[in-house]
């Protein structure tokens, strides 16, 4: 029997190059034990939100601080919350050395936070076939020559609008990214898929998986799906998960979803409406007015009592739901959709109870 040859040390492996979607933590303290609280209130609720994805850690609002960051403790916080940290960015030279030191790579300032997509370019010009001149006339012909009104101007041409697009079911584990462009997706994105991009999604087919649309910032961006039934959708950073789920005027039908402007909706729960009973009048503040954090705002009058309602965060009422005056049921049949209460402008940054924290407290 011949004996085999060991394998040639120069094929034992290859090198190539490859892309690699990464989620941006832009930090705006570097205090772990303020980091570890956030994160409990914002991320461990949705446990399944990050699934061992890797992180890039954006410096860019703490790379003046004089403080060192300890970047193996905030590896060993994100690693407890299924993020992998693999890279910083736009810090100080000091900050840089120091995450080199506990084992992460330096990425560029910008445009690392996803790989570039495949995206057809746009089509070359083609010169369309100059039209045979008409016969004019010689004393036409040397005025058109010499009328300087009569000779025509380069326009520029005008931007060709980048799309990708998937004819192919996603399954679960499976990201598609368009950067710097629109995605449409033909076909099923399974629970577990992820379509992301720059700009607008389009899903002609049910949508299960995450969906994250305005990946750069662009805040006019959109979501659109024939069969609106995600476990994540964001737009421009602004996510929610769907726990508690879509109203069911959205939940497995044709739907888009869009930012609304820099309002908050204000209306109360599903639990308390159905504590309440049947809802008889809801008193509500006109537009313009303004209230603190947990000023009362209103108050609304059920067939077992009257209670007060209270402002979760202090701005200014842009506008209030006229339709519960006619309808005060509203609140009953969907408190969430058709039955909210005030739009206002916060003049502070919300600090709000997630759904998961809320429905422990009630169980608590």
């Amino acid at each position: 029997m011949a004996a085999s040859s060991p394998a040639n040390p120069s094929n034992a492996f290859d090198l190539k190059s490859a892309s690699l979607a990464l989620v941006a933590l832009v930090l705006r303290t570097t205090r772990l034990d303020e980091l570890d609280a956030q994160f409990e209130a914002r991320i461990a609720p949705s446990a399944d939100f990050f699934n061992r994805d890797p992180v890039v850690i954006d410096l860019t609002h703490v790379r003046d601080q004089v403080e060192p960051v300890d970047f193996a403790g905030l590896a060993a916080l994100l690693r407890r919350y299924s993020m992998v940290p693999v890279a910083v960015r736009s810090g100080s030279p000091e900050q840089l050395e120091a995450a080199l030191e506990a084992g992460l790579c330096e990425a560029p300032d910008s445009g690392a936070d996803l790989p570039h997509a495949r995206v057809a370019p746009p089509p070359e010009p083609v010169a369309a076939p100059e039209p045979e001149p008409e016969p004019v006339a010689p004393a036409e012909a040397a005025a058109d020559a010499t009328d300087p009104d009569a000779l025509s101007e380069d326009e520029p041409a005008l931007p060709v609008p980048t799309l990708l697009v998937v004819d192919r079911p996603l399954r679960s584990g499976q990201q598609v990214y368009a950067k710097n462009a629109d995605l449409v997706v033909l076909a099923l994105v399974s629970h577990g898929a992820e379509v992301i991009a720059d700009g607008s999604i389009h899903v002609y087919a049910p949508l299960r998986g995450k969906a994250i649309a305005g990946a750069t910032g662009d805040i006019s961006a959109r979501i659109f799906s024939t069969c609106m039934e995600p476990e994540l959708i964001s737009v421009a950073g602004i996510y929610q998960t769907t726990d508690p789920p879509l109203p069911v005027e959205v939940r497995g039908k044709a739907a888009q979803v869009r930012l609304d402007g820099d309002t908050l909706v204000i209306g109360i729960t599903d639990f308390a409406q159905d504590q309440l009973g049947e809802i008889l009048f809801v008193d509500l503040p006109d537009a313009g007015a303004s209230f603190g954090a947990d000023d009362e705002f209103g108050t609304v009058e059920s067939l077992k009592t009257v209670s007060s309602l209270y402002m979760p965060v202090a701005g200014e009422v842009v506008e209030r739901n006229e339709a519960l005056e006619g309808k005060p049921t509203l609140v009953n049949l969907n408190c969430y959709a058709d039955g909210w209460m005030l739009r206002i402008r916060p003049t502070e940054t919300p600090a709000l109870m997630t759904a998961a924290d809320y429905r422990s407290q009630l169980e608590g």
